[in-house]
């Protein structure tokens, strides 16, 4: 299996998926990336894509995020809420209740867009 996954900015159809696919296998024909026979998938990170990186969560702040900590805080693990986006290192997501939670992003296990 030769797994691909596209995305850009602003985000991406369907058809850009199908016409990647074609490019690509049309390259991959020519030139097989591996031995023997394989399948080739390409797909987007999707509407619940996970955010790992800095750019991430600067790129989808106002957007609904479910964030999960490697440790307690306040006696919490997880949270739902709007993410803020990035302050000095720390990822900021507004609450429900209007309140805000403040995370190192070295303190994320885990993030991921969630359909509002």
């Amino acid at each position: 299996m030769l797994r691909v996954v596209v995305d850009r900015p602003g985000g991406v159809s369907l058809e850009d998926v199908e016409g990647f696919h074609r490019e690509l296998k049309g390259v991959l024909d020519v030139a097989p990336p591996l031995p023997g026979t394989y399948a080739l998938e390409v797909s987007s990170p999707g509407a619940e894509r996970p955010l790992r990186t800095e750019r991430d969560f600067r790129l989808f702040a106002g957007r609904p995020v479910l964030l999960a900590a490697r440790e307690p805080v306040d006696g919490r693990h997880e949270w739902a809420g709007w993410l803020v986006g990035l302050d000095d290192g720390q990822v900021v997501v507004r609450l429900g209740d209007g309140g805000h939670v403040r995370l190192p992003l070295r303190a994320v296990a885990w993030a991921r867009l969630r359909l509002p």
